[in-house]
């Protein structure tokens, strides 16, 4: 009997829930979700869709899409990191707003309208994969009458931007010099690959990750720490201090362990073949020379770059590959290293390999101007430099005359 009355007592309280929680679902009835896989929404960067959601953390992926509607929000998801994930929110091409991912929250409100025109908005990642990666679940948007969401065009060139520190965009908001990484001074829509990218109407990839090296990280560390070693990959993990040997080490974490080939979120090359790919790599092997007290071995960084433009053709085999010299490298640092002479002898080298002994001419070899003052964080390029390397790489590509 008493074990009737509690149940009769449990549907009692679970009827006034649903009474009280029914005007909740009513209320919210208007707001339409979209989900992140949708063929509405044009995507530009590397991301691994799983379960109607979509994760990335490679500097400038963004989202796309059109819309008629009062209100629009995303529902954007930090999972990991050092600092918050920063993002552009562009409305109709023009107008600009800031975001900055908070911890426990989920939603956005990106727009709101009082007309019932078509308007666009694009979502823009600023910051790199030590950030933190993000799952984005979709957009929802809200109408009191009919709303909609519209197709979008895309632009038909496409380009890739494969490279370190420099390609995104670490201390660009800075102009004095300041130590240290912090999130809100990296901003990829700066950079010269995204005023390249711009000035051709392309399409932008971004594979690219402070520190990494062609055969070595800035501190030395093999293995893990290259551009090569993750290409494979659609996100990264973010760097994560780890235990080796007697010493500790930041190391970005593989999605999983083992051979990248075999990851499940290994990126699919088929969704993105680009016209023309910048690989803006050497850096980092020749920096960690004043790091580890053991200078560039010239054999290596030659035979981790054939290896890696091999991969690169077999991946895209009718792109551009523009093997480029960044402008932080100098004669004078690391000490005895002549960093900036050495480094452009190599990459000379591998793209005549490539040339004369391959019979690939698509592939060009190019060097921007060594950078001047004002500089950004930890000596990196800041927007002025980077506004100067775009002018210089455009004016190279105008010169090639491409077919595309």
């Amino acid at each position: 009997m008493i074990v009737l009355k509690n149940y009769v007592r449990l549907l009692y309280m679970v009827g006034l829930l649903c009474i009280v929680a029914a005007p909740v679902r009513a209320k919210h009835k208007s707001w339409i979700e979209v989900s992140a896989v949708s063929d509405s929404i044009i995507w530009m960067g590397r991301h691994y869709n799983h379960d109607g959601s979509a994760y990335f953390s490679f500097p400038g992926v963004s989202m796309r899409v059109g819309y008629v509607a009062d209100s629009l929000k995303a529902r954007l998801i930090q999972l990991d990191g050092r600092e918050s994930v920063g993002f552009y929110s562009i409305v109709d091409g023009t107008d600009t707003t800031f975001i900055q991912l908070e911890k426990g929250r989920e939603e956005y409100l990106l727009a709101t309208h009082k007309d019932k025109k078509k308007h666009t908005i694009e979502l823009i990642r600023l910051n790199e994969s030590q950030v933190g990666v993000v799952r984005f679940d979709g957009f929802s948007y809200y109408a009191k009458k009919v709303g909609h969401i519209a197709p979008q065009e895309e632009r038909s060139r496409k380009m890739e931007f494969i490279g370190n520190s420099i390609t995104c965009g670490y201390g660009i908001e800075d102009t004095s010099n300041t130590p240290g990484f912090t999130a809100v001074r990296q901003n990829i829509t700066k950079t010269y690959g995204a005023l390249v990218a711009r000035n051709f109407h392309a399409q932008s990839h971004y594979v690219a990750a402070s520190g990494y090296g062609l055969y070595r990280f800035v501190t030395g560390e093999d293995s893990m720490q290259t551009i090569p070693y993750i290409y494979n990959q659609s996100f990264l993990r973010p760097l994560q201090e780890m235990e080796e040997g007697e010493k500790r080490v930041l190391k970005y974490m593989s999605c999983y362990e083992g051979d990248t080939s075999t990851y499940p979120t290994k990126w699919n090359y088929a969704e993105y073949q680009p016209d023309v790919v910048v690989v803006n790599l050497g850096t980092n092997d020749f920096n960690a020379t004043a790091n580890c007290g053991v200078p560039t071995d010239s054999a290596r960084f030659v035979k981790s770059g054939l290896t890696f433009l091999l991969r690169l053709r077999a991946h895209y085999p009718h792109a551009a590959i523009i093997c480029v010299v960044g402008p932080m490298l100098s004669d004078d640092y690391p000490q005895g290293e002549m960093a900036w002479s050495r480094c452009q002898r190599y990459v000379k080298e591998m793209v005549q390999i490539r040339n004369r002994k391959k019979g690939d001419w698509n592939v060009y070899y190019f060097n921007f101007q060594p950078q001047k003052a004002p500089y950004g964080e930890d000596w990196h390029p800041s927007y002025i430099t980077h506004r100067k390397m775009a002018t210089e790489l455009s004016d190279f590509i105008e010169h090639l005359n491409l077919e595309w």
